[in-house]
């Protein structure tokens, strides 16, 4: 039998949030009915305004927490919620080790079929600023200013980063220099739309044991200005 979705976009309703997905958006139901909802944690009811409709799920917009997840903390980064570089600083890094758990769980029952237990995560003593390879596009944003740093989520409309938590200190260095160096000179940002401007990325590797640091420019040109300068 078809199952008939029981809303309609634009429909606010309370969702039961059950599990995570792929993205880390929350995924319940509603009267049976599959909802997603990016921002949403397991065992935690919620207020989500539909956005879409399909014939066996929806999604929905976080507007509301009726019951929190105890696992819910604040995010530590001031601009979590428009970039769409993490999706889970809202959840506690126990309830995040405990999801990746569950996911490999979920792995070798469902997929492999094999009755094994899956052993707590090893989490690591700092959480932040691990990674070691940063990628960022410039852009000018509609005030003309330059903005680097990671799209916001499923756009290509890029947030301001001035220093990303997650990010090797040493990367966050390299995108402070190449910030300064375009700004002083005027270098310009490339721009998706019209085809124009030098700068695309700004891309940094950091050696974890070498210490060395590799600073790379993605351009649309091969004639740099200033690039004594930088």
């Amino acid at each position: 039998m078809k199952q008939i979705a029981p809303v309609k976009k634009g429909d606010i309703v309370e969702i039961d949030i059950t599990g995570l997905g792929s993205s880390g958006e929350g995924v319940g139901k509603y009267e049976g009915f599959t909802v997603f909802g990016p921002g949403a944690l397991p065992q935690e009811k919620v207020k989500g305004k539909i956005t879409l409709v399909k014939k066996s799920y929806s999604t929905a917009k976080l507007v509301g927490i009726i019951e929190p997840s105890v696992e819910r903390v604040q995010p530590a980064c001031p601009i979590y919620k428009q970039c769409g570089g993490c999706q889970l600083q809202h959840l506690s890094y126990s309830g995040q080790l405990e999801v990746k758990r569950a996911q490999v769980q979920a792995a070798l029952s469902r997929i492999g079929h094999l009755d094994v237990e899956a052993l707590p995560v090893l989490g690591c003593a700092n959480p932040w600023n691990y990674r070691n390879k940063m990628q960022f596009p410039a852009s000018l944003n509609a005030e003309g200013k330059l903005d680097i740093g990671c799209y916001a989520i499923s756009t290509h409309s890029v947030i301001d980063t001035p220093n990303c938590l997650i990010q090797k200190d040493a990367n966050n260095q390299v995108l402070s220099v190449v910030r300064q160096w375009m700004e002083q000179y005027h270098i310009s940002a490339y721009d998706e739309k019209t085809g124009k401007g030098l700068v695309r990325h700004v891309m940094s590797r950091v050696g974890v044991h070498s210490g060395e640091i590799m600073a790379v420019l993605v351009t649309s040109a091969y004639e740099i200005p200033k690039r004594k300068e930088l």
